[in-house]
């Protein structure tokens, strides 16, 4: 399959706007402060380590002997240090996860009007190709679609490959994924499943872990369940949804002119 990049909103299809870069932005200081978090968390509970050793009563036994030459002004210190140490890993700790929330909260406002915009302005192509059409639209949506499709060009002449994937299940039957793409943000695909009928959450949840189960919550950057209708439970059991393999996926249904929402995940990769 081969990219339609008529779809594209604003400037140069083979460029990432400002808004798109600065959403990249976004997202990798995201990364950064979930690593810090990580650092954080091992450098308080190596400070509180510090403490608790020299408050042990051997080694107080040891330090109070006077037949060992030791120095308490070291050992004053280097609790002082700890104890510093902690309190500015703690202020740190709470200062990051505040801004880990503000910048959930606006990419996650960013993907609903991305979303809104291009399935307003762009509408069915005469390819029968429901989900290529979406992908198209999508490419507007998520910069990393963009930006892995840009580079593939520049790096092979070709646009981003995509394709049907039909998993082989003797047991359960085969399972067709309408499209997978070529990793998209680190080693992730964009996968797209539509469904012909109305979609129960029987059929979601299906698709949900055949796809945690051939890929794994690290791998899928997104699953996106086209249908023309959806079974009236599945919004109120969306999230038993989202928890099958803790990846974004949204709902969005489709017709003969276009795309509209139902649900967009609020989680992000």
């Amino acid at each position: 399959m081969s990219l339609n990049k008529g779809t594209e909103l604003e400037g140069d299809p083979n460029e990432l706007s400002l808004h798109e870069r600065m959403l990249l932005i976004t997202k990798s200081f995201q990364s950064v402060l979930a690593l810090s978090a990580i650092v954080v968390g091992v450098c308080l509970g190596l400070a509180l380590l510090i403490i608790a050793g020299f408050q042990n009563p051997i080694l107080q036994d040891i330090a109070n002997d006077p037949e060992n030459n030791v120095d308490h002004s070291l050992s004053d210190v280097a609790i002082g240090i700890a104890v510093l140490c902690s309190l500015l890993l703690a202020w740190f700790a709470k200062s990051q996860i505040k801004n880990h929330r503000e910048s959930e909260r606006v990419i996650k406002e960013y993907t609903d009007q991305a979303y809104l915009v291009a399935l307003s302005v762009s509408g069915r192509t005469k390819d029968e190709d429901i989900s290529l059409d979406f992908f198209n639209i999508a490419r507007d949506v998520f910069p990393e679609i963009k930006k892995a499709d840009i580079k593939s060009v520049k790096e092979t002449g070709e646009e981003l490959g995509v394709e049907e994937l039909t998993l082989e299940d003797k047991k359960k039957g085969d399972y067709t994924f309408d499209l997978v793409s070529e990793e998209i943000s680190g080693d992730n695909k964009f996968l797209i499943k539509c469904f012909e009928k109305k979609a129960s959450y029987d059929d979601l949840e299906e698709c949900c872990d055949t796809a945690n189960k051939e890929w794994g919550r690290d791998k899928i950057f997104r699953l996106v369940c086209l249908a023309k209708n959806f079974d009236s439970k599945i919004l109120k059991r969306y999230e038993e949804i989202r928890h099958i393999g803790e990846f974004p996926v949204d709902l969005i249904l489709y017709n003969e002119k276009g795309f509209g929402i139902l649900k967009i995940s609020d989680k992000s990769v």
